[in-house]
């Protein structure tokens, strides 16, 4: 384990509230061996598994959801999601910095609601939902931000394509989330419902490619939800630099102009161009 390379920012230290999740930043392949120490082999077993059966796209929902189940129980999530905690750090810092004052906010996907108790926190002064189809994460969830006090967020059960509030949310994150949902546009139209007018969208997704990115934004946008900020967070677990495109659309906004292919070629570019950096470092420091 690496210690807390953010300790000391003047914002209140993500990676100290994601500790009291058991959630732990590495910065090497020395996770395994953690890993391997603090689940049982079997449980080992059924996640490693599990992650593999992921990459299926015709994977059964019941087989997905008993697999975020599984990791959602207390002393399995924290040690799973450490193999992404900068991750999770870099994408929380950014849908917390478009949180505005008195904002109704949806945590899509939240699983065990390390973020959303972590926006509740930061910003008392907002009312915040967490979402998620999986119902033992869920009642982790809730379990955990009443153990550290947090009152002003709730969590619901549920799968987003069939939630229902009208014109409720003010913000919606999705960290991880949506690019998941297979139905994206089904998606889409689900958020425009439950979105008030000249509400916000951020997504924070693996569009790792320039035709998974121009797919996902065209798909918001024919749903008048109008891509208004895009930028990049980058992060480095497990030795591995890599980066997700962080997006900001706006519910009937105006009509703005992006160069996806360039942004995403720049994006890349960026991403090459740091990992030979470390790779380099790593030479020398070997001799």
């Amino acid at each position: 384990m690496t210690k807390n390379p953010n300790k000391g920012n003047e914002m209140d230290d993500l990676f100290d509230h994601l500790e009291q999740y058991g959630i732990k930043w590495f910065a090497d392949e020395c996770y395994f061996d953690w890993v391997e120490k603090n689940l049982p082999e079997e449980v080992f077993r059924k996640v490693s598994k599990g992650f593999e059966d992921l990459d299926d796209p015709n994977l059964p929902r019941n087989i997905r959801r008993n697999f975020f189940n599984l990791i959602g129980m207390d002393r399995v999530c924290g040690p799973v999601h450490s193999m992404k905690a900068k991750q999770i750090c870099r994408s929380g810092e950014f849908a917390d910095s478009v949180i505005e004052k008195g904002d109704s906010v949806l945590d899509l996907g939240c699983h065990t609601g390390h973020l959303t108790t972590y926006y509740a926190r930061r910003k008392n002064y907002i009312s915040i939902l967490g979402i998620d189809e999986a119902q033992d994460a869920i009642s982790f969830a809730k379990g955990k931000a009443a153990e550290l006090g947090i009152k002003n967020c709730s969590f619901e059960a549920i799968d987003f394509l069939s939630f229902e509030p009208l014109n409720h949310f003010d913000l919606v994150i999705s960290t991880q989330s949506l690019y998941s949902i297979t139905d994206l546009a089904k998606a889409a139209k689900v958020l425009r419902r439950i979105t008030k007018d000249n509400g916000r969208i951020v997504a924070i997704e693996p569009l790792n490619s320039r035709e998974k990115l121009n797919h996902f934004v065209s798909t918001l946008e024919n749903h008048q939800l109008r891509l208004e900020h895009l930028s990049f967070v980058f992060y480095d677990d497990l030795g591995n630099y890599q980066g997700n495109p962080a997006l900001v659309f706006r519910k009937n906004g105006p009509s703005k102009k992006y160069d996806l292919d360039t942004a995403f070629n720049l994006f890349h570019t960026h991403i090459l161009s740091f990992r030979k950096i470390l790779l380099d470092i790593l030479k020398k420091s070997r001799g």
